[in-house]
């Protein structure tokens, strides 16, 4: 409105620059002048842009047009009527109407694809319970067979356990009670004397190594021969055809015979042929029933002859 009421009052301005006064064109009738101004300035106060600030501008309605002649008197005011309105100095409301068009550009928004939320599925209670049973049930079953089997691993282990445990209190027991047989066998063999040494013949079949064990369980060792009366005595121990471990032997060094306590002896009464070291293995020494000895392979059970 203010751009408005200015650009009148420019075209106002350039139209007295230009010698044309407003509402001039009655010449001297002064009634009809005053009711042109009277009718400007209502137009002028209804376009009051607000209280205190009047509109004086307002275009000219003509612009050096020939007026009505002087004669008579003129009751009312005509506006002049302009065939060329090219002539005719016109308002522009053209900047007005764009400056009131003129905003700010609003800033354009891309409308943001919308989600498409997918909707949720339609399920019956019914089926889901069916469902929730089928997978406890197999949960409970998967639950039992592997409590099933840890139970029957845990039973074999046991039982393994056990087997193992009474397997090795069998052995045990069979081996102490062998080691108790053996000592009763020692305690109850005929005990033979000679000069102030004992002498057991012992007629059960061992290793040379177990029969040194068991002499040594008797108190003694494998019976040792220092002279000829003393291997006569023996010999007639044996049954007949029978031959014994004695403590001699060469384990230690090859050919360098000892008796089994290691002390040495002069003594000897070698069969024919004898000590012949068979196959480089034969290190311990067999008395013979006939009082002869001969070496022989030490692993050999053979019945044995004790001396303490």
């Amino acid at each position: 409105m203010i751009l408005f009421l200015v650009a009148n009052a420019l075209i106002l301005l350039n139209s007295v620059s230009a010698g044309t006064q407003i509402c001039g064109s009655f010449g001297n009738n002064w009634s009809a002048e005053i009711r042109c101004l009277r009718s400007l300035l209502s137009q002028c106060w209804g376009g009051r842009s607000g209280p205190g600030r009047d509109v004086r501008s307002h275009p000219p309605f003509m612009r050096n047009e020939p007026h009505q002649s002087q004669q008579g008197p003129q009751n009312h005011w005509t506006p002049p009527q302009n065939t060329n309105q090219n002539d005719q100095p016109r308002h522009s409301f053209e900047r007005i109407e764009s400056w009131r068009q003129a905003e700010p550009p609003k800033p354009t928004t891309t409308a943001r694809p919308t989600a498409t939320v997918p909707a949720p599925p339609t399920f019956s209670c019914g089926e889901c319970t069916r469902k929730l049973k089928d997978t406890m049930a197999k949960e409970m079953d998967s639950r039992l067979e592997r409590t099933r089997n840890e139970f029957n691993d845990q039973i074999r282990e046991l039982e393994t356990r056990v087997q193992k445990a009474l397997t090795n209190h069998s052995q045990q027991s069979d081996k102490e009670m062998r080691s108790l047989t053996k000592k009763v066998d020692l305690l109850t063999t005929r005990v033979y004397r000679f000069t102030d040494r004992e002498y057991v013949f012992v007629n059960r079949k061992e290793s040379w190594y177990h029969a040194s064990e068991q002499c040594h369980l008797w108190g003694g060792k494998l019976a040792s021969v220092a002279s000829d009366e003393e291997n006569l005595f023996i010999s007639k121990i044996l049954p007949n055809n029978t031959a014994a471990w004695i403590g001699y032997n060469d384990i230690q060094r090859e050919q360098e015979f000892v008796n089994s306590d290691e002390t040495s002896t002069n003594f000897t009464n070698w069969a024919t042929g004898q000590p012949d070291n068979g196959n480089w293995n034969e290190n311990c020494v067999l008395v013979h029933s006939n009082g002869q000895w001969s070496d022989e392979f030490c692993m050999i059970a053979r019945d044995f002859l004790c001396k303490r």
